[in-house]
């Protein structure tokens, strides 16, 4: 072969390396921008499950707390029904008429 043949081989091979290097540099650009978009949806749901593990020790609280609420509630209520049977009790011994004179 003479060496125009050659050089025109060299250039067709030079061309396709080329072409070879901007496909894979975009290739390249193109997987560091989806491994930017799935660090960033990463970090999303990661802030996500941090903001619901709060809500629920924040809920669990809350159960707790409305629990505490309904024992105290109940107990003042049988306090106060206590202290209505004492007082009924006491109005009740006050209006019965005091005998003065022995039973026969």
């Amino acid at each position: 072969e003479s060496k125009a043949d050659l050089r025109a081989v060299r250039e067709e091979l030079e061309e396709k390396l080329a072409a070879l290097e901007e496909e894979h540099q975009n290739a390249k650009t193109s997987m560091q921008t989806m491994s930017t978009s799935i660090t960033g949806f990463v970090a999303k749901l990661q802030a996500k499950e941090a903001e619901q593990e709060q809500m629920t020790r924040s809920l669990k609280s809350m159960r707790t707390r409305n629990e505490t609420l309904q024992r105290e509630h109940q107990a003042t209520r049988e306090r106060l029904g206590l202290a209505l049977e004492d007082a009924d009790a006491s109005l009740e011994q006050r209006a019965r008429p005091r005998s003065t004179t022995p039973s026969q």
